[in-house]
């Protein structure tokens, strides 16, 4: 018998839970949530069936709890450039959430991505091992293009490939799982909504739960977000403003930092028109053939599909130069000034606002494995600047693995940095006459800031305010020519040098 996507694993996958903690999932909230239960999710993957623009994006948020995720698209190049987006991004977007990366694994295999963690152990015969199939995904999102003969088939394939117990979920922008379903019931149980919007809510998603009785096409917020596109390309295609000019409006009317233009570009021209043409079909009234006729005609046929490609709407310097423009908004209160504290740097100085950027009243960390926990309270006339150095010595980059080590310096008061738990696993190790290194003995690894003032942390976070390079920077004669040296953050231009420590 064919299974819903929501519906009989669901059930079958609540039993197996009921056996590990003895109650119903549906029952279950962010509050009565126990480790148990929640350890049974952790230890296996989602997974992301598309490499695209917003598959990879998918993947990033899920894995930014710790959570172990499996990417699986048959393009190399796909996996390769969402490897290169995770690399680049899932660090940064968990210090600002205050999380750990969870362990993220990309395959063009389909049994490797639906029967396994997604990275499988193997025995000495090279075979997966049994154990590796209690591994499987727990919950599948296909983040396919916009085509329904597409989705429909890879949906039955992973419907065929999947443990019965795995969640199977859409991520359509303008298509309704009731026209994606072939074999499905076409019912959710009631008991899923509120177990996805807990775990949506862990990893930092905001979900919106659609009465029962009503089918969308598509997101809540993609089909308003659908109108704010389709009315951008008509003022496009009838030379009515450029895109500079319309994402400028967008931005200083909404205060947003991007503009629909720079949008449509990182999803993809080829994919707005996909979804728009999918719209179209289903309600000619909307009107927008012509200006889809023009972004087909004057980009998608001549290959300028937006970052996927290189030039889209806007150019690929064009885009760089509204990145820039956008990190620079975010920090837009550090200046150049001679109003404020001095910060001496080769010979000259810079000065950097003191009350202008966010900083913590405290921080609190630990080590890996979490055996150790401590917490550092900041006094109100903490220097944020000076106390911001980097090393470059060789044992801060064998330890960090890193080719420099940032570095936040603190007085050793005890009303300033205090342990929180146990300290059976501390280490202290004496790398010099003068210094020694702290660490775990389970996780040798040196000890880690995680999370700054529970819910006052800012948008932007604390990232400036605890390394911004503008205090001391130690063993600079080891910097590699061509790579560290220069470096601003290494403190050209910032803080002051020594050739050792």
């Amino acid at each position: 018998m064919s299974r819903s996507w929501f519906g009989e694993p669901v059930a079958r996958w609540m039993e197996k839970v009921q056996e590990l903690e003895g109650r119903a999932i549906g029952q279950m909230d962010d509050n009565t949530r126990s480790d148990k239960h929640q350890s049974f999710l952790d230890q296996r993957p989602v997974l992301v069936v598309g490499a695209g623009n917003i598959g990879r994006r998918v993947a990033l948020v899920w894995a930014s709890n710790a959570r172990p995720v499996t990417i699986y698209d048959i393009s190399a190049d796909a996996l390769k450039s969402a490897t290169e987006y995770i690399t680049d991004n899932l660090a940064a977007y968990c210090t600002r959430r205050g999380t750990h990366p969870g362990h993220v694994s990309t395959t063009s295999d389909l049994r490797t991505a639906t029967s396994t963690s997604g990275h499988p152990e193997r025995n000495s015969a090279g075979d997966i091992t049994a154990a590796e199939h209690t591994k499987a995904p727990w919950l599948a999102i296909e983040c396919l293009p916009e085509s329904l003969p597409l989705k429909t088939s890879v949906l039955a394939l992973l419907e065929r490939s999947l443990p019965s117990d795995c969640i199977l979920a859409s991520n359509s922008s303008s298509l309704t799982t009731q026209e994606m379903a072939l074999m499905s019931s076409g019912e959710t149980q009631g008991a899923i909504f509120p177990f996805l919007a807990a775990q949506m809510r862990r990893v930092g998603f905001t979900p919106v739960v659609v009465p029962r009785d009503i089918q969308s096409h598509g997101f809540v917020f993609n089909r308003i977000w659908a109108a704010c596109k389709r009315e951008t390309l008509m003022v496009l295609s009838e030379g009515v403003a450029k895109p500079a000019d319309v994402d400028a409006l967008f931005r200083d009317f909404f205060h947003s930092e991007k503009g629909p233009c720079e949008r449509m570009d990182e999803v993809g021209l080829d994919t707005v028109a996909r979804v728009e043409r999918h719209n179209l079909e289903r309600k000619p009234e909307l009107g927008s053939e012509a200006a889809l006729e023009w972004l087909k005609r004057n980009y998608i046929d001549v290959g300028k599909l937006g970052e996927k490609s290189g030039d889209g709407l806007f150019t690929t310097d064009e885009r760089d130069a509204l990145k820039e423009r956008h990190h620079m908004d975010l920090y837009k209160e550090v200046e150049e000034t001679t109003e404020f504290s001095p910060v001496t740097a080769r010979g000259h100085s810079i000065n950097i606002m003191a009350a202008s950027f966010p900083k913590p009243k405290f921080i609190t960390g630990g080590c890996l494995c979490n055996k150790l926990r401590y917490r550092v309270n900041f006094p109100e006339n903490h220097n944020f600047e000076a106390s911001s150095g980097t090393c470059q010595c060789t044992q801060c980059r064998k330890q960090t693995g890193s080719l420099f080590f940032s570095c936040h310096t603190i007085a050793p008061a005890s009303t300033q940095f205090n342990f929180t738990g146990d300290t059976a696993t501390l280490k202290l190790y004496h790398a010099s006459p003068k210094g020694e290194r702290a660490f775990c003995s389970v996780d040798p690894l040196y000890l880690i800031g995680e999370g700054a003032d529970g819910e006052e942390v800012p948008k932007e976070g604390f990232g400036f305010a605890l390394a911004n390079g503008g205090g001391e920077h130690v063993w600079c004669a080891n910097e590699i020519k061509g790579v560290t040296e220069g470096l601003e953050i290494l403190g050209n231009g910032r803080g002051t040098r020594e050739m050792e420590s």
